[in-house]
Order: structure tokens, then C-alpha cells, then sequence
């Protein structure tokens, strides 16, 4: 799937990302779990994509992780407007 999306620079995610995970659990506590294998990483530097209004608000209010909410899936419009959010955000 990351193959599908790339950076503001054309490349595919699938040549940048180091990780790639799928939990079935507390996401809040996954991004816990995330943050103790790349303590570099803040929380304010992620983003979350999800179907589930649940996991979105719960990542969001528990951790801090801007969190998309995917009610079709992932699509390359929901991608973008991720990315927008992350940079407006970033610009706060």
C-alpha cells in the first residue's frame, strides 16, 4: 500500500518509510510502543490514518498524533488532505 502514496517530492513511501505497522489493539497505546522504538520521533511529527472514529479520537486526545479519519478506505484525496493538516499544523 505505501507504494501508492509518495512525498511532496515524487517518491514512493515504501522507499522512505523504516517502519510499517498494523495494530489491532489501543492505538493510543501502539503510538506509545512507536515512541519507545524511535524516541526521536515526537508525537507532533506523526500522522494517524484510520476508519474507525474511535481510534482517531482516542490517538488524537491520548497522545497527541494529528489523526485522519479514512471512512472509505484510504484514498489519494484523504492522503493530501493528511498532509495539509500536517503542515498547518506545523505552521501553528
Amino acid at each position: 500500500m505505501l507504494a501508492q502514496f509518495t512525498t511532496d517530492s515524487g517518491i514512493p513511501l515504501n522507499q522512505v518509510a523504516t517502519s510499517s505497522q498494523i495494530y489491532t489493539g489501543n492505538k493510543s497505546i501502539h503510538f506509545k510502543a512507536i515512541r519507545k522504538i524511535y524516541p526521536e520521533i515526537e508525537y507532533e511529527d506523526m500522522i494517524f490514518y484510520d476508519n474507525e472514529v474511535g481510534n482517531v479520537r482516542d490517538v488524537s486526545a491520548g497522545v497527541g498524533v494529528l489523526s485522519v479519519h479514512t471512512p472509505n478506505g484510504m484514498t489519494r484525496w484523504v492522503w493530501e488532505e493528511g498532509l495539509k493538516l500536517f503542515r498547518e499544523r506545523k505552521v501553528e
